[in-house]
C-alpha cells in the first residue's frame, strides 16, 4: 500500500510539473496593466490558423521547457 502511494505521488509530482510548462499570454488589454507592476521586454506572437510554420513554432518552440522558462524569465 505503502509503494502505490509512494507511485502515485511521484506519478503528481511529474504530471503537474509537465502541465506547468506553458507560456502566460496575456491580451493586448491586459498588457499596460501587466506593464506597469513590471517592466520587461514583450514577444509579440503574431500567427494565422493557416500558417504551418506558425503552428510548428506553436508545437515545437514553444513547448520547448527551456525556452519557455527563458520566455517566463525575461519577458
Amino acid at each position: 500500500m505503502k509503494t502505490f502511494l509512494l507511485f502515485i505521488l511521484i506519478l503528481f509530482a511529474f504530471s503537474s510539473k509537465t502541465f506547468s510548462q506553458d507560456i502566460e499570454w496575456v491580451s493586448f488589454g491586459d498588457l499596460s496593466t501587466k506593464l506597469r507592476k513590471e517592466k520587461r521586454p514583450i514577444l509579440i506572437f503574431i500567427y494565422t490558423d493557416w500558417c504551418k510554420f506558425c503552428k510548428m513554432q506553436e508545437k515545437n518552440t514553444f513547448k520547448n521547457p527551456e525556452i519557455v522558462s527563458m520566455l517566463s524569465q525575461q519577458y
